[in-house]
């Protein structure tokens, strides 16, 4: 197990230095991720998450696991894990508001949409639907500028008026402190935090640590969008045992490793051989390939993934028919300037209008 927390740790000591955290302080946690990690591959998937510290599923909970993983497989390692669980158990009132607004920011535009504000709006309130002209309301209040997005200071200043907007944040930090090593350690941190690093995300610290360049999630989100995800499991008396990784796609090919029962894998490419069925690599940048009759498919992100395009989709669509509607309007105004004149009644004062193509009067503006 120090084998693998050492290596664990590699990509944490910049970090490290800039919280002034000792290996020390890690391993309490690094103990509870090995466990976790019960095939030892060094990353853990959101059931492996939920299940060791017996989290029930919810959205939310897999907005937050989605938020603290930045490579875009799904999974997170040590690091990840380490540095969201800080970022999240460590976080106060407004970090917490910050890192709920940045889950529903689906797309990462840095700001909240009306279809995304439906979302969490029905999350907060339990899946309850509403009609849409309770979402049509709220989003009046928020949205105080009028430019049809939710910015983070409109957030935060919505927030403050409706607390309860964001109970399900404060109840998860709650149950992962208690649940990950105990409220003792996360107060313990939660001062080291308020010394070394105040007001600053954690997972974008480490990321800029690490590589040096400001934390893109959309541009990281792009890249892994080209990857697939699975795992590697098959039928009758072969539980336990592996499956051979091969240096093409070919079982006549070199055979270069071999993937474990269980094993969560990403899938680069899809090729089928006639006669010899279908392969999948594994590695971006090496050939390693594995038959496909041994993997499952993860759909859950392709669905994630394809409800986030159908939100931006359906915002397309409703900013389409908006210009429309607008561009209607304004041409019956322009037709309306052409045959209406504004007049005032001498007797009382009144304005009507007169057409004059038809000579007709009416006290209603016709340019309403």
């Amino acid at each position: 197990m120090r084998d693998r927390f050492q290596e664990g740790m590699v990509p944490m000591r910049k970090f490290m230095g800039r919280m002034t955290i000792t290996e020390d302080d890690l391993w309490p946690l690094f103990k509870q991720f090995d466990k976790c990690d019960g095939d030892h591959s060094g990353e853990i998937n959101f059931d492996e998450f939920c299940d060791h510290f017996h989290l029930e599923w919810s959205e939310f909970g897999e907005k937050a696991f989605m938020v603290m993983e930045v490579g875009g497989d799904h999974k997170l390692s040590f690091s990840e894990f380490t540095v969201g669980m800080m970022n999240y158990c460590t976080s106060e009132h407004e970090g917490l508001v910050r890192f709920a607004f940045d889950m529903f920011d689906g797309d990462h535009s840095g700001h909240i949409d009306k279809l995304e504000l439906k979302k969490l709006m029905r999350m907060a309130q339990g899946g309850k639907r509403q009609k849409q002209a309770y979402y049509d309301d709220m989003m009046r209040k928020i949205d105080t500028d009028r430019d049809g997005d939710i910015t983070w200071a409109e957030f935060r200043t919505f927030e403050k008026k409706m607390p309860s907007l964001l109970q399900e944040p404060f109840h998860l930090q709650k149950n992962l402190q208690n649940k990950v090593c105990g409220m003792k350690y996360w107060k313990k941190f939660t001062k080291k935090r308020k010394e070394k690093c105040p007001k600053v995300d954690l997972i974008a610290l480490h990321h800029k640590l690490e590589t040096g360049a400001d934390l893109d999630r959309q541009e990281l989100k792009r890249k892994a969008t080209k990857r697939g995800h699975g795992m590697i499991e098959w039928d009758k008396g072969r539980q336990g045992k592996s499956v051979s990784v091969y240096d093409n796609f070919s079982k006549n090919a070199n055979k270069v490793g071999t993937c474990k029962f269980k094993e969560s894998i990403e899938i680069f490419e899809k090729m089928h051989v006639e006669k010899e069925g279908t392969f999948f690599k594994i590695a971006e940048k090496e050939e390693k390939w594995v038959e496909a009759k041994y993997v499952t498919i993860d759909h859950r992100w392709d669905k994630v993934a394809k409800e986030q395009d159908a939100m931006k989709q359906q915002k397309l669509d409703e900013d389409a028919m908006a210009a429309k509607r607008e561009s209607e309007r304004e041409t019956r105004l322009e037709q309306a300037r052409k045959e209406w004149k504004e007049c005032i009644d001498k007797e009382s004062g009144k304005k009507y209008w007169y057409n004059m193509n038809t000579s007709e009067t009416t006290w209603n503006n016709p340019f309403k």
